[in-house]
C-alpha cells in the first residue's frame, strides 16, 4: 500500500499511463488514473505493434488480434516510383489507438484502478511528502505520481520544444484496390520525402 493510505496518481491514460496503473493496481496499490479525454479518440501514432509489444500487451491481458488487429508481414520502402520490399522477421500487427487505448483503460479498471475521464492535469507539485495533481475542477492528492502524458507538456515539467510535426490520415480502399493491393497499415516520412510503410496482405 502507498504511504499514509494515499493513492498513486497516474497522469495520462494512454499506453504508458494505463499500463503503469494496471501493474500498480495488480500489486495491491490504490491507483487513480487521470485521463484528459472524456471519450475515445484517435491519436497521431504509427499504430505498429512488434512481436515484443504484443507480448507486453498480453501480459496486461490485452489480445491485439482479438481486438481486430491487422497482421503485418512485410516492409516496403518507397520513394517516388522506386521501392524495395522485404519480409519482416516477426509477426507484427497494426491496431488503432482508438481501440487499443480503450482496451488498456478497461484493463486498468479491471485491475482495480479508478479511471477518471475528462480530467486534464494542468500541474503537479510535491509538497509535505505528498504529490498534488491539479485539474480545472479540483486537486488530487497522492503518495506519488507517474507522468504518462505523451506529447502534452505539463506545467513545471515542460520539455524542450521540438521541430517535428506529425500528421495522420485514415483512408478506405476501394473494392478494386482491396482485391489487388495489400493493406497499408502504417507509414512515416523523412525529411527527404521517403515513405516507409509497413503493410499486410489483403484479406481474402
Amino acid at each position: 500500500m502507498s504511504r499514509h493510505g494515499l493513492p498513486v496518481i497516474a497522469v495520462g491514460g494512454g499506453i504508458a499511463g494505463a499500463a503503469f496503473a494496471t501493474e500498480l493496481a495488480r500489486s495491491g496499490c490504490r491507483v487513480i488514473l487521470l485521463e484528459r479525454t472524456s471519450h475515445p479518440s484517435h491519436k497521431v501514432c504509427g499504430e505498429f505493434l512488434s512481436q515484443d509489444a504484443q507480448t507486453a500487451l498480453a501480459a496486461l491481458g490485452i489480445d491485439a488480434r482479438a481486438l481486430g488487429a491487422t497482421g503485418i508481414d512485410r516492409f516496403r520502402l518507397v520513394k517516388r516510383e522506386r521501392y524495395a520490399e522485404a519480409p519482416l522477421p516477426f509477426a507484427a500487427a497494426g491496431l488503432s489507438r482508438l481501440c487499443l487505448d480503450e482496451a488498456l483503460l478497461a484493463a486498468a479498471e479491471r485491475a482495480g484502478a479508478t479511471v477518471v475521464r475528462g480530467a486534464a492535469v494542468t500541474g503537479i507539485e510535491a509538497t509535505g511528502g505528498e504529490v498534488v495533481a491539479r485539474t480545472e475542477l479540483r486537486e488530487w492528492r497522492g503518495a506519488a505520481a507517474g507522468l504518462g502524458t505523451g506529447k502534452h507538456a505539463m506545467r513545471g515539467l515542460r520539455r524542450a520544444p521540438g521541430e517535428m510535426v506529425g500528421f495522420k490520415l485514415h483512408l478506405k480502399a476501394s473494392a478494386a484496390a482491396a482485391q489487388t493491393s495489400p493493406a497499408w497499415c502504417n507509414s512515416s516520412s523523412s525529411e527527404a520525402g521517403t515513405l516507409a510503410p509497413a503493410l499486410s496482405r489483403a484479406a481474402s
